[in-house]
């Protein structure tokens, strides 16, 4: 099927996020076929006019079934807060993963969410959740243990890798997920380093998230969780190091020359009171910088403009310096530099030839006037309440209040049955 955006505001997210006016964007099949100013036959024509084409976000780091922790633990230190979550994560079961996929897909939907990188368990369920609604997933065990716990959840991984990497083209992707350093030994570490090697799949890893994890690391090591890791060879197949928020200047040239992308999560940092990531410095070093939401018991939702918006203005506050971070910065941290992450070179822009993982989001209200600066607006003024459209590889999945893939009404009410099943199991 074929379909036309007509008459739309465009941000390309190209070329330092260009913006066009007056511009149709056709889609045939999944895939954007034009954009420009000629007039396209197509199955069927969508009026654009006062609304925003954009790609759809991506959202680097999450763990999509802890939605049905949410507002479960608040205002806790890191490690309080795990020692809460763990405990209830031990009792889930297939059927409460798949409840909280499923909600955790709703809200990604609606809120503009196109693709993510998952870290949990029972990944089977959740890959055939995301198939079921459409959205775009790379999807990642979470390791822990040493060598004799840990490699039953590692051929878990594997037999992901082996059954899902590359499923229809791309909609479905696999990466690797040692938790932390402080969650796995050594020996396992390697066990899985040597598996991402041979798989050549990139490792998805938790890295100074505090200042605690940080020096814990240095103790038990004597080196940083990036250097500790760098020397296992955890680097070496790609790093989607989530958080670093403490790093030293030696960790920011390995991440650098490693070539590794690190997914910021500014609301679960700060929510946590973990710090401040040195976005900006790493950034001046060139290395790529995408966002993530964390999962929506630390955050406590899914919603990327939030972590556009924050990170646009958190190190402005904290640096005192209100150049930090522009608007369009922060909006190609959650398109391109996510596709970059994910290793997608046909995602993140609203270019002919890419997939059509597209959003449109509603111009017509009063927070998108005057308009001096589109991109400023969607940043600073707008709100993901806004999206009206999303798309993925071709196929709407939200419009205009309704969802296409999945009953919303139901979807809720499974996952608050999920909970109380989790909750009231001894």
């Amino acid at each position: 099927m074929s379909i036309l955006f007509k008459n739309a505001t465009v941000i390309a997210a190209q070329d330092g996020n260009s913006v066009l006016y007056n511009t149709n964007v056709l889609i045939d099949q999944n895939k954007i076929a034009y954009v420009g100013k000629e007039d396209k036959q197509a199955d069927r024509v969508i009026d654009a006019s006062n609304k925003l084409i954009m790609p759809g976000f991506i959202n680097t780091h999450t763990h999509v079934p802890m939605v049905l922790f949410r507002s479960y633990a608040d205002d806790m230190v890191l490690f309080d807060w795990l020692s809460t979550i763990w405990p209830l994560e031990e009792k889930m079961d297939a059927e409460i993963i798949t409840a909280g996929a499923m909600l955790a897909y709703a809200e990604m939907i609606r809120t503009g969410t196109t693709c993510f990188l998952d870290m949990y368990n029972f990944e089977e369920e959740i890959a055939q959740a995301c198939v079921e609604v459409g959205l775009r997933g790379v999807l990642s065990r979470g390791l822990v243990g040493d060598v004799k716990d840990g490699m039953p959840k590692l051929q878990e991984n594997i037999d992901l890798f082996n059954k899902w990497n590359g499923y229809k083209d791309g909609l479905i992707k696999v990466a690797f997920a040692p938790h932390a350093e402080y969650t796995s030994t050594k020996e396992f570490i390697a066990q899985c380093v040597k598996t991402t090697k041979e798989l050549n799949s990139p490792m998805h890893i938790h890295i100074s998230e505090t200042k605690k994890e940080h020096e814990e690391c240095i103790e038990r090591h004597g080196k940083t969780p990036v250097q500790y890791f760098n020397d296992l060879g955890a680097l070496d197949t790609g790093l989607l190091a989530a958080h670093c928020v403490y790093v030293t200047e030696e960790d920011m040239d390995i991440l650098a020359q490693k070539k590794a992308t690190v997914m910021h999560n500014p609301a679960s940092n700060l929510k946590l009171a973990s710090g401040f990531a040195p976005v900006q410095k790493m950034m001046e070093k060139g290395i790529n910088i995408s966002l993530g939401t964390d999962g929506a018991s630390s955050n406590n939702n899914l919603d990327m403009h939030k972590e556009i918006l924050l990170a646009s203005i958190m190190h402005k506050g904290y640096s005192g310096d209100p150049t930090l971070l522009s608007p369009s910065q922060a909006l190609k941290m959650a398109t391109v530099n996510g596709a970059k992450a994910l290793g997608y070179d046909n995602l993140g822009m609203i270019k002919e030839g890419y997939k059509a993982d597209v959003i449109m989001i509603d111009l017509d209200k009063p927070r998108y006037y005057p308009r001096n600066n589109i991109e400023s607006l969607i940043v600073y003024a707008g709100n993901s309440d806004d999206v009206c459209l999303t798309m993925v590889d071709g196929e709407i999945l939200y419009e205009n209040g309704n969802y296409n893939t999945l009953d919303i009404d139901k979807v809720n009410k499974a996952a608050q049955q999920a909970l109380d099943k989790l909750t009231s199991k001894s």
